[in-house]
């Protein structure tokens, strides 16, 4: 199984504060429909969601992803090194040719209001023409 392609373009914010946490926002536009690309990504997410990746440097850190919700496509996220864990609210959100990609990421899970009001607005960026 191959995972979605990369996408053709892409624009990208980051905010993050002093207590360690950050909010990623970018969209991806596709040659195709960025439905097509989601349900790739699930597919590959659902077949391995837990893995290892490993850095040159000899860095190791486990990822795993748990698909929380369909509508929109959303997944709570524990990366661990051993001496850090971090936690990322992944929101993804179709329109046509592009994809909003949301990550809220930090110490502890995010609060689920918090990420609520981001995808809201997140979804509604990504249908602008």
């Amino acid at each position: 199984m191959t995972g979605p392609r990369p996408p053709a373009t892409q624009a990208r914010a980051a905010f993050t504060d002093e207590t360690g946490w950050m909010v990623v926002h970018s969209v991806h536009r596709y040659p195709g429909p960025a439905e097509t690309v989601l349900a790739d990504l699930d597919a590959v997410l659902r077949d391995c969601a837990s893995f290892t990746l490993t850095y040159p440097d000899g860095l190791s850190m486990t990822e795993e992803v748990r698909i929380t919700g369909a509508d929109p496509w959303t997944a709570d996220i524990t990366v661990d090194s051993g001496a850090l864990t971090v936690h990322d609210r992944l929101v993804l959100v179709p329109h046509g040719d592009r994809l909003s990609v949301l990550s809220v990421i930090g110490p502890e899970s995010p609060d689920d209001a918090l990420v609520d009001a981001l995808a809201d607005r997140a979804a509604e960026l990504v249908s602008l023409p």
